[in-house]
């Protein structure tokens, strides 16, 4: 979400919406071929997030930073899609579904766990970075190249990269 404010500066925010589906037991599902297939990768994707959630909720419990404990991200889409939400700058709520059937006791129970240990996960939120003005980002990163020309004209140093830059210009 982009939103401009005085001067012409420029405020981004991300929104993420995701709903995620419980695990599915492949043997009680009784499906089979593509389906199955799909399946797998769903539940590889959930088991991914748990173990993110894991890492993460661990490091908040014992006061570690971020930085020193893994968090395997990178081991699923989703959960490299969701990286930010869980460790940048941000606000993260999980609403959890349950059901009040007996015989899916064993789903709640492992929802609510789920829910747990999402809640032990501890956001470092700092102020926002302040709003800057697009055109003079621009400007100053056209100045800095412009720089770079003129150094890189002073020393007669002509690569590859450069040559393909001004091509492209």
């Amino acid at each position: 979400l982009e939103v401009a404010g005085k001067a012409g500066e420029t405020v981004l925010n991300t929104f993420h919406m995701v709903d995620l589906a419980g695990r599915e037991n492949e043997k009680t599902t009784l499906v089979t071929g593509e389906r199955l297939k799909e399946l797998t990768f769903i539940n590889r994707s959930l088991f991914t997030l748990t173990s993110c959630i894991l890492a993460l909720s661990s490091s908040s419990r014992e006061g570690e930073l971020r930085s020193q404990s893994h968090v395997p991200f990178r081991d699923s889409k989703l959960t490299l899609l969701l990286s930010e939400a869980f460790t940048g700058n941000c606000y993260s709520t999980m609403i959890a579904s349950l059901t009040p059937a007996a015989q899916h006791y064993e789903e709640s129970l492992a929802t609510l766990r789920f829910a747990a240990t999402v809640k032990n996960i501890k956001p470092r939120v700092a102020k926002p970075a302040p709003a800057q003005n697009k055109e003079s980002i621009i400007s100053r990163l056209q100045a800095e190249i412009a720089d770079l020309r003129r150094q890189q004209a002073t020393t007669g140093e002509q690569t590859d990269d450069a040559a393909a830059l001004r091509q492209a210009e």
